[in-house]
């Protein structure tokens, strides 16, 4: 009896002892950044952050990194260095009280703290030594307990506390869910305080620390011992004692049970027996806890449970799935088949065993009967059991848990390098690796039929059309069930050259084929009319890690999985790719043989033989969260506006943004991606980059997306945050509208003095008709015309008939030269001269005192290339001969010079008449009209000519008697550009 009770007992100790391995751990240390060699406490903000406490200072983890932060710093404004306890309000802000007195509040608002420690004018409203705990009210008050002084009410706005009135000292303090003004408070044993009246109620001799109040009961433990149900309806107690006869040190509950730290390991108790069913001590894994004393347990909002030891910082996270040791399976299996009820056929190839597993997973060694070797796979026929071996087929039987070998043409001597069989009806066909070969047999007729094949076949595939394919290396072979003949479907020709001519699998799923390479990935087909189509590829590109496959397995529910060189990958269909099962290096594809699903198990099985459990990996995904921690503007750090739909001016475009993923298993595997419009393609972030920088941003509005993945591709609902850039003043509507309004109003007044101006043009240019008709009229001035009329009739009077003929001959000359030069703007200086002199010589001809005229033209004049206005120089050589010689009783003589000087072409008409004054005085006495030929040839000059000028000058003898007039026509130089001279 007492042998047998020996042997029990440390099959308990073991199972215990052991009992770790069932649990993966995420340890953290000195190693990668743990800042504290011993945490007191640990605590979650509304953000996501753990916050660590201990001797040492207060510690911020965010998944990838440690934030430490002590007294002295010189960043931040902290209390103090020995952590004992850390609150969290309901906004987000962290209160954190010291064992060497003080408080801080930190405030995700602005990333700052604000401390408060004991000053000599507090009194006794503030505690001067150790504070050990803090309880958050909302979010200005808390309360607060002095390890020697007593409860303090404290304001988290001002900083001021004041002290409650009650004569005992306490442990720990809880809110009562059902009365906001009274909480459970601990201090000699559990009691209730009404704040109203500071009344107690006590309940317990023994309680320390409270965890929690859930259903009418407060769960607390003694200081020693045990852990406390107190029943707040039936005021009675039950104790759940621990296995280790020392100090509660923390705990928290897990799927009903509780998960107590002692000073000798991680004790688990189930509720319903107050059993110790477990302890988890520190093992050899990496994912064994590594410390065997533990400070404290705290459990966060995702059900993870944080365990700190003496060896460092653990975290179990029962949403992620990891790899584990499969303990049924102790031996190498290469593969597992479900027997009709239940239990399993564990294979080993290599080691040439077999083991039948009951439903309690106790194995007992299969005894194998013949020559039969190398155990490949199962086959059910008739409710039997059938395996395959590597040079034959042998029948299970159950009773004396034997194998036998199966008489059929596999199991006939000589024949080995069989891989596999498969059974179609009454025909059983199986294909032979060494002998490249396909062998048929019919169980009816008991005929057999041997195919050689050309390549190197690794499988079977029955498409439920009549048809078999067989696939390897080099070789996809359709074989007609009907007509037994195999067509060749060649690799080099269609798709199915993509693949590489080596096809690993071929398998099928409810919609889709898959298509496995050995060099090429995986390929999603269809398959219609006794042939396949690529239809899509899936790579590294698709989520795996590389293309080298090794097997591909499709679950009951047609999901698939692929096991390539990088590990085992399992397709999403919404997103379209694949996702790995399991953190990185947890399992060694090089000595793994297969894969199969068991009760929603995956088993790698192999030289390892490890398990996950696919229902945590279908959850993996969920609890990832993503913030934003810091906003900086033109670098100054703008946190408030994180929160806010912020607005900026036009010169604040350069935006920083700093974000986190809380991932705490592997945040290595984070990515993040980002963008700035819904609409836009999206940035993907290296790893390990948690900041992004714009700069010179236009102005607009825009709506900053930040989305995560875990490294699988799958990737989170973006997290949002707008902001706007105000465009400058000098683009904004208002300034645009008045620069409109200003530009309309230029555009309308350019409009209006442009018209103007063309009006004036217009009337200039009917005022320069008139002027030119005018001087026509003035040229032609029909006293002229009459007396030369007249003339011409006195000599043909006089029957002078050659002058009356030279007079017409000139006259009509005249006519014809001034109607011409009349009808052009400008003419040749040289046409103009041709008509004064012909002028002149008819002038000359009917007067009857002739007068002499001469025309001198300088030598730097040409007159052919010089444009000059028509009919100008006539008015005032006319001016001369009427007024200046038609007074005088001698002869008279008119001299016109023309010459240069520099841009100006000066004409002098030069007479020596009576003179201007005389000769107006002689026309006033014989009541004459003036003529106004001048007048018009001046007004036309200015109009056609820029810079044109008349000047009329009299001309004196020594004497001051006035002998003639001199006038001075200036006129710029133009010169004639369309004809050539």
């Amino acid at each position: 009896m007492l042998k047998t009770l020996f042997h029990v007992l440390i099959f308990l100790l073991v199972s215990i002892g052991n009992a770790t391995a069932q649990y993966s751990f995420v340890n953290y240390n000195y190693t990668n950044g743990l800042p504290l060699d011993e945490i007191k406490v640990i605590a979650e903000d509304s953000l996501g952050y753990i916050w660590l406490g201990g001797p040492l200072g207060l510690s911020r983890f965010d998944g990838s990194k440690f934030t430490h932060y002590y007294r002295d710093s010189p960043t931040d404004d902290i209390a103090g260095n020995i952590v004992n306890d850390i609150g969290v309000t309901p906004s987000g802000d962290v209160v954190v009280v010291y064992d060497d007195n003080g408080i801080s509040i930190y405030s995700h608002q602005n990333g700052s703290f604000r401390s408060r420690n004991y000053e000599e004018d507090d009194a006794s409203d503030f505690p001067k030594h150790s504070i050990y705990f803090v309880n958050i009210v909302n979010d200005s008050s808390a309360y607060i307990g002095a390890n020697k002084e007593g409860l303090y009410h404290f304001n988290l706005n001002t900083l001021k506390s004041r002290k409650v009135p009650i004569d005992f000292i306490p442990n720990d303090m809880v809110a009562n869910p059902k009365n906001e003004d009274s909480y459970f408070i601990t201090g000699g044993g559990l009691k209730k305080i009404n704040i109203d009246d500071y009344s107690i109620e006590k309940f317990t001799d023994q309680g320390f620390k409270i965890y929690k109040v859930i259903d009418d009961h407060i769960w607390f433990n003694a200081y020693f011992n045990h852990i406390g149900k107190f029943n707040l309806k039936t005021n009675t107690v039950t104790q759940y004692p621990t296995g280790h006869k020392g100090v509660v040190k923390g705990w928290c509950f897990e799927e009903g049970d509780l998960w107590v730290g002692t000073a000798e390991g991680l004790e688990i108790i189930d509720t319903s027996t107050s059993q110790v069913m477990r302890v988890l001590k520190a093992g050899n894994s990496a994912r064994d806890l590594q410390g065997n004393f533990i400070y404290t347990v705290f459990k966060d909002s995702k059900n993870r449970i944080w365990v700190a030891t003496d060896g460092g910082l653990s975290l179990y996270d029962p949403a992620k799935a990891y790899y584990e040791s499969t303990k049924w399976l102790p031996f190498q299996s290469t593969q597992l088949d479900v027997l009709p009820n239940g239990e399993l056929l564990s294979m080993d190839f290599y080691n040439n065993k077999l083991f039948h597993l009951d439903k309690s997973r106790k194995a007992a060694k299969i005894e194998i009967n013949g020559y039969l070797s190398g155990p490949l796979h199962g086959l059910e026929v008739d409710g039997k059991k059938y395996v395959v071996f590597h040079n034959g087929i042998g029948i299970f039987n159950a009773l004396n848990n034997t194998i036998d070998e199966y008489p059929c043409p596999y199991t006939e001597i000589g024949r080995r390098g069989l891989s596999q069989v498969h059974i179609h009806d009454e025909i059983w066909m199986g294909i032979y690796k060494r002998k490249n070969s396909f062998l048929t047999w019919n169980t009816q007729s008991n005929r057999v039929d041997s195919i050689e094949l050309e390549g190197v076949p690794r499988g079977m595939l029955d498409t439920d059309d009549g048809n078999i394919w067989i696939y390897g290396v080099g070789i996809l072979l359709k074989y007609n069930l009907k007509t037994k003949v195999p067509v060749n479907y060649p690799l080099n020709s269609n798709e199915l050259a993509m693949l590489s001519g080596d096809i690993v699998q071929i398998n099928k799923a409810k919609d889709d084929y898959w298509i496995s390479s050995r060099i090429n990935g995986v390929w999603k087909a269809s398959y219609e009319n006794g042939a396949f189509t690529l239809n899509k590829h899936y790579s590294a590109s698709k989520g795996l890690t590389n293309s080298k496959i090794v097997q591909c397995y499709i679950d009951d529910d047609d999901n698939c999985y692929v096991q390539c060189s990088g590990g085992i990958f399992l397709y999403n269909k919404d997103a379209d790719r694949f996702r790995a099962i399991g953190g990185k290096n947890e399992i060694n594809t090089q000595t793994t043989n297969g894969i199969t699903i068991i009760d929603g198990v995956l088993h790698a099985l192999g030289y390892q033989n490890k398990s996950i459990d696919l229902l945590k990996v279908g959850e993996a995904q969920k609890g990832l969260k993503t913030i934003i921690e810091e906003i900086s503007i033109n670098g100054e750090k703008k946190n408030e506006l994180k929160h806010v739909q912020a607005k900026f001016s036009h010169n604040e475009n350069n935006i920083g943004i700093s974000f986190n993923t809380f991932e705490f298993t592997d945040p290595s595997k984070i990515r993040h991606r980002y963008r700035l419009d819904s609409l836009s393609d999206w940035v993907y972030n290296g790893p390990n980059s948690g900041s992004i920088q714009f700069s010179a941003l236009a102005a607009g509005n825009y709506l900053f997306q930040l989305s995560a993945s875990d490294g699988d591709g799958l990737w989170t609902e973006p997290l949002e945050w707008g902001f706007s850039i105000n465009p400058p003043y000098w683009r904004t509507w208002w300034f645009l509208l008045l620069m409109l309004g200003m530009l309309s109003l230029i555009g309308y007044s350019l409009f209006h003095f442009r018209m103007k101006q063309l009006d004036k043009v217009n009337r200039m240019k009917v005022k320069l008709a008139e002027l030119e008709g005018e001087s026509l009229r003035a040229q032609m001035n029909p006293h002229f015309v009459f007396n030369a009329l007249n003339s011409i009739k006195s000599y043909i009077i006089k029957n002078r008939k050659e002058e009356a003929a030279d007079y017409l001959t000139t006259f009509s000359e005249l006519i014809r030269a001034v109607l011409r030069n009349s009808t052009q703007k400008e003419i040749s200086l040289k046409n103009e001269l041709e008509a004064l002199t012909l002028y002149l010589q008819i002038e000359n001809l009917r007067l009857n005192q002739p007068f002499r005229y001469k025309i001198d033209i300088a030598e730097n004049v040409n007159p052919e290339t010089i444009a000059f206005p028509p009919l100008v120089i006539q008015p005032f050589v006319e001016n001369s001969i009427w007024h200046g010689f038609m007074h005088k009783k001698s002869s008279g003589n008119l001299m016109i010079n023309i010459f240069k000087q520099g841009e100006k072409l000066l004409i002098d008409v030069i007479d020596d008449g009576v003179g201007r004054a005389k000769s107006k005085e002689i026309e006033k006495s014989r009541a004459r009209k003036r003529s106004y030929g001048i007048a018009i040839t001046e007004t036309r000059l200015n109009h056609v000519a820029n810079k044109a000028d008349v000047k009329i000058v009299d001309l004196y003898d020594k004497d001051g008697s006035c002998n003639g007039t001199k006038v001075r026509i200036e006129v710029p130089i133009k010169f004639i550009e369309s004809k050539s001279y």
